[in-house]
């Protein structure tokens, strides 16, 4: 309910300001900027949105971008923590509940332990590869970019080992034991491979959203 409230006052306070003269707000583009960004519509959804924003992208695709504007009417606890901050990166935040896990981890999801142990031989692809919050980039010979599918994962259950078939070389396949952590939650998330170029929106210190460009 706090962070309902928060919220609330967040978004008020900023569409009073977007509503003052703009002589008034010619300082205040960094509270503008939050408060378009914040619209789950899109950016630029509002009319009154489209020159801020557009200002803001041009301020950040240049070769030396400026800085990111900030407001300072809703920073700190009074404020509700909100503020936004821009990321380079392919992958989206994990959802609430869930963290990235770590690389090289391989994760299945089950109601428990027992309901993998009874599940017979897995396919190796079904079983998820964590890599962490992040990829290094890497290209096919053709120069298209590859990046593995991030893994969030949200309470583990424990590790237990299963039967996996795993192709080999002469183009066969095999069983193999394979170490697994068991999760109530797996989720998977694509890269946006159009462009690394975020934003992150925050209120109350949480991610609100991501907006890309």
């Amino acid at each position: 309910m706090l962070k309902t409230l928060k919220q609330i006052t967040l978004v008020w306070s900023l569409a009073v300001l977007i509503a003052a003269p703009a002589a008034v707000r010619a300082a205040d583009w960094g509270c503008e900027v939050l408060l378009c960004l914040a619209n789950p519509a899109g950016p630029m959804a509002a009319s009154y949105c489209v020159p801020p924003i557009q200002k803001l992208f041009a301020s950040l695709l240049k070769r030396f971008p400026d800085p990111f504007p900030q407001c300072a009417m809703v920073q700190g606890e009074l404020g509700g923590g909100a503020y936004a901050r821009p990321e380079q990166t392919y992958y989206d935040t994990c959802p609430g509940g869930t963290t990235a896990a770590t690389p090289g981890q391989r994760v299945v999801m089950a109601s428990s332990l027992a309901a993998i142990r009874d599940a017979g031989w897995w396919s190796l692809p079904t079983i998820g590869v964590g890599i962490g919050e992040s990829a290094p980039e890497s290209w096919d010979r053709e120069g298209n970019l590859i990046l593995p599918t991030k893994v969030c994962v949200g309470a583990p259950l424990g590790t237990t080992s299963l039967m996996a078939w795993v192709n080999d070389a002469d183009g066969g396949t095999y069983l193999e034991p394979t170490a697994v952590t068991v999760y109530q939650q797996v989720i998977y998330l694509e890269p946006a491979t159009a462009s690394p170029r975020a934003i992150n929106v925050y209120i109350d210190y949480q991610l609100f959203r991501t907006v890309r460009y």
